[in-house]
């Protein structure tokens, strides 16, 4: 019998104690997609935000890899400047 059967994937996930993982591997993906769009709108290369933000194009690329949630709150304001953004972080209570 499964044990799963009828409980939410969050609730699956948190059993597992994978939950914290899986939000922050969507919030990072959320925020290299929105750096992507800002670079696409701007017509700006990966090489050019990387200039900009004195940084390597393998650390952009780091930047923008959706799979590592890995991201200070230097780069982020690295690369949200360099596109003319200003990052806004919030917290917001657990629905």
């Amino acid at each position: 019998m499964n044990r799963h059967k009828g409980s939410s994937l969050r609730s699956l996930f948190e059993e597992l104690g994978e939950w914290d993982e899986v939000e922050a591997l969507t919030q990072k993906k959320i925020i290299a997609e929105t750096l992507r769009r800002e670079m696409s709108r701007r017509h700006i290369t990966k090489s050019q935000l990387a200039k900009r933000m004195a940084t390597s194009r393998s650390q952009l690329d780091a930047i923008l890899d959706a799979s590592d949630p890995g991201l200070t709150l230097v780069s982020l304001s690295r690369a949200s400047f360099a596109l003319g953004l200003r990052p806004e972080i919030r917290f917001k209570p657990r629905a």
